[in-house]
């Protein structure tokens, strides 16, 4: 139970003071910064999203986390039966793993083609062409 001394709304009061600054989105100086700021992180999360699928422990770790992206599972509970909750969670995990692959496939897309390349059983790297013998 709550006491009456506690007040749910109290700590809102202090979030929200007249002494917390307020930005200008009306300011092309503040827009500008925004912007830049926005670039930078942009930048950051490609580099770091590249660095992670070049590396061979990078990219199986990351196939741990995202393979689960192109299973669909069936939920069902302990005696056979069709759960719907259990589908759903599956689902909802899958759908998590997409939304990974694809910020993958969009800063460091080399790394994630050859991580399902090294990784996905229905999905092979191409053969190197053989060199043909001259006929004799």
């Amino acid at each position: 139970m709550i006491d009456d001394d506690d007040d749910p709304d109290e700590n809102l009061d202090e979030a929200v003071s007249p002494e917390t600054p307020v930005e200008d989105s009306a300011s092309p100086k503040a827009y500008r910064a925004k912007q830049k700021d926005q670039a930078v992180r942009e930048a950051e999360r490609a580099q770091f999203w590249t660095a992670v699928m070049h590396s061979d422990v990078g990219r199986r770790e990351m196939w741990g986390i995202v393979g689960r992206a192109f299973e669909t599972g069936f939920g069902v509970s302990p005696v056979g039966f069709p759960d719907p909750h259990k589908t759903f969670f599956e689902a909802g995990q899958q759908d998590f793993a997409h939304r990974i692959f694809l910020t993958l496939l969009k800063h460091a897309q080399g790394g994630a083609v050859l991580m399902l390349q090294e990784h996905e059983t229905r999905i092979k790297a191409p053969e190197p062409p053989r060199r043909r013998r001259k006929a004799e």
